[in-house]
């Protein structure tokens, strides 16, 4: 979603794209050991109070914004379902999302939505993959 272009199949950037093809190979049909072969895949949310703490597999060698500013692409909503966009900062291997207009948020987006706003990543340069936690709620 970082290298194309909205409506746009035929994107410029194709040599990253291959580049980024192989690593899954290199590193689950070669052996690469060492080859971070994903961006950041949302695995699981906790809630404490008015803070959704996001939990993510493939965190490379960190979490990091794309441009070192502000995380953005991040929603929260309560119960109703009203969303926000949410204030979201890295702890570590986590994210954590909050809004003071959400008191008791139960859910998180992140990039949702056709041509969608994104900014985190892994220290190996790989965009974390779009998600919504509202599956954990089943």
């Amino acid at each position: 979603m970082d290298i194309g272009i909205a409506d746009d199949w035929h994107f410029p950037n194709k040599p990253e794209a291959g580049r980024r093809l192989s690593l899954p190979a290199r590193a689950l049909l070669y052996g690469e050991s060492d080859v971070v072969y994903s961006g950041p895949l949302y695995r699981s949310s906790s809630i404490n109070g008015y803070e959704v703490t996001l939990y993510f597999d493939h965190v490379g060698g960190g979490l990091k914004s794309f441009d070192g500013q502000t995380l953005s692409g991040f929603a929260i909503a309560d119960a109703s379902g009203v969303w926000k966009w949410g204030r979201a900062e890295i702890r570590g291997d986590m994210v954590v999302v909050s809004d003071a207009n959400v008191p008791n948020p139960t859910k998180v987006r992140y990039a949702w939505g056709d041509n969608p706003i994104f900014s985190l990543y892994n220290e190996e340069g790989l965009p974390a993959a779009s998600f919504t936690t509202e599956a954990d709620n089943r």
